[in-house]
């Protein structure tokens, strides 16, 4: 959880929620939406896409469940635009689409260079051809993709606990910054470091078109941090304070098999040293005996996302699983870990724009010995609304979310012609209001030693829950904030402010 930046984002975006009235968005050059209505049914001929300066129009293209020779429909135009938009490069996309008739008059009540181009293309080709010519007309404002982020996050404390007693000891601060389209094919490469709680460096850069118009994608990623440890002492049951030196280096490879499907692998190794003396003081700091834990990483992944809107989706479909093998059989260390992870999400909406969302997190481990450093924890990266205030800790973790959205400011468009720079002039925005149940469980494996009477299997008895309402605001350049208001089943109150949005 990034404070800077929810602070600085709410500070700059609420007198745009105060002065813009919503509206329907008309920025920028499409075609009407009596031309685009009419255009539906036909064959599309061309797709015709302007203001892409810098990304490439493969790119774009990729995002569109058509193509020249298909049927045009209007869901399709509607999937192209929320999913070129998910793209997270552009400010504003706009796709509609016209049919021109052979022989007819051009006819434009506008001298912008632009739209003519796309008038006289579609009217010529009409003439040419002799026949009725569709076009689908694709207009994106790009973004600017250099910029840096503060980092202000808390580690190895809830936000609710800071709050009662704040401390600066547990605050980590850093920079991060990254180029979110270096070659124009969506690569990103980010630099970030911090000082701190758990002082850090990383490197990375992904793009997932390795040679310019193919769907494979290649990362790698370089990772040094001194952790403080984080999981109990199994004898004390107290969270022991030792530093976990670490360095990590990956890499990974994807196919994007479809619109909407996704494979991908990931090769990793990691190194983790902790000094003689909190080896001797937590024998369970590590697996190997001298205090140094060295293992190999390998993944799987598939992916199908259709969703309307990242930032907050209202509708759509969600489904990622991935099967992790951390260590090897019989290797030094003796770390041998399977683990499965299971992501689904679906999102409907039920009554106008009022949306239903389900959420089902599983991650669940073969019975193997997992040392401290793998374990899975609600608290840190993952929030049980209402039991944010304690850490709960175990080898395989559960989460269940049903949640209501409704958008009391509809996502749209405003644009401040007083800026300068043509790529901050358009920014968009919305708000929702959510109502939430969160249902959570933990436990060990029967083989992880050391734990005594806790929990080594699922119990639906001991699910935790959370339950309450909150307000989700997004704006541009995947800018999120989230306050909820939480209480769980002994009826003690929460207050969680995040970056990003529940699920």
């Amino acid at each position: 959880m990034r404070v800077a930046w929810i602070f600085t984002f709410a500070i700059f975006t609420v007198p745009f929620v105060l002065l813009a009235q919503p509206k329907e968005s008309n920025i920028g050059r499409m075609f009407a939406k009596e031309e685009t209505l009419d255009a539906c049914g036909t064959v599309v001929d061309t797709i015709f896409i302007a203001g892409n300066e810098h990304t490439k129009r493969f790119v774009i293209r990729q995002e569109f469940p058509f193509e020249e020779g298909d049927t045009l429909t209007m869901q399709s135009l509607t999937i192209a635009q929320q999913l070129t938009y998910n793209l997270q490069l552009f400010n504003l996309v706009n796709v509609s689409a016209k049919r021109f008739m052979p022989f007819s008059p051009v006819q434009i009540a506008s001298s912008d260079t632009i739209l003519m181009q796309v008038h006289e293309l579609g009217q010529s080709k009409a003439d040419e051809l002799g026949r009725p010519y569709t076009l689908v007309f694709v207009e994106v404002y790009e973004r600017w993709f250099i910029f840096p982020q503060p980092i202000f996050d808390l580690r190895g404390i809830s936000l609710t606990q800071w709050f009662k007693k704040p401390t600066m000891s547990n605050v980590n601060a850093g920079i991060a910054v990254f180029h979110t389209n270096l070659t124009g094919y969506k690569d990103r490469l980010t630099m970030s470091f911090g000082v701190g709680f758990d002082p850090f460096f990383r490197l990375s850069y992904f793009t997932p078109y390795l040679w310019s118009e193919t769907r494979i994608g290649l990362g790698t990623s370089l990772i040094w941090r001194d952790l403080n440890n984080l999981a109990l002492d199994t004898r004390t049951g107290q969270v022991a304070r030792f530093i976990q030196r670490t360095f990590s280096a990956s890499v990974s490879i994807s196919d994007r098999l479809s619109t909407f499907d996704f494979i991908g692998a990931s090769v990793g190794y990691t190194t983790l040293r902790v000094n003689e003396e909190s080896k001797q003081a937590q024998p369970s700091a590590t697996v190997s005996p001298d205090g140094v834990d060295m293992f190999p990483t390998i993944s799987f992944t598939y992916t199908h996302s259709r969703l309307d809107f990242n930032q907050c989706p209202t509708d759509g479909l969600y489904f990622s699983t991935r099967l992790t093998k951390v260590g090897l059989p019989n290797s030094q260390n003796k770390i041998d870990i399977t683990r499965a992870r299971l992501d689904f999400r679906i999102y409907r909406k039920i009554l106008g724009n009022l949306s239903l969302g389900f959420y089902n997190l599983s991650i669940l481990s073969l019975n193997q010995p997992v040392p401290n450093h793998q374990r899975l924890f609600f608290g840190y990266d993952i929030l049980l609304r209402g039991y944010t205030d304690r850490i709960l800790e175990g080898d395989n973790l559960q989460l269940n979310t049903v949640e209501l959205r409704y958008p009391i400011v509809p996502l749209q468009a405003v644009k401040f012609d007083f800026i300068p720079f043509e790529r901050f002039q358009i920014f968009q925005y919305g708000m929702f209001l959510t109502a939430f149940l969160d249902a959570g469980n933990v436990w060990y494996n029967s083989r992880s030693v050391g734990f005594g009477l806790r929990q080594v299997q699922y119990d639906f008895s001991k699910n935790k829950y959370g339950y309450g309402f909150g307000v989700v605001m997004v704006g541009g350049y995947e800018a999120t904030a989230r306050l909820d208001f939480a209480f769980n089943q002994q009826g003690r109150f929460q207050i969680v402010i995040e970056n990003e949005i529940s699920f």
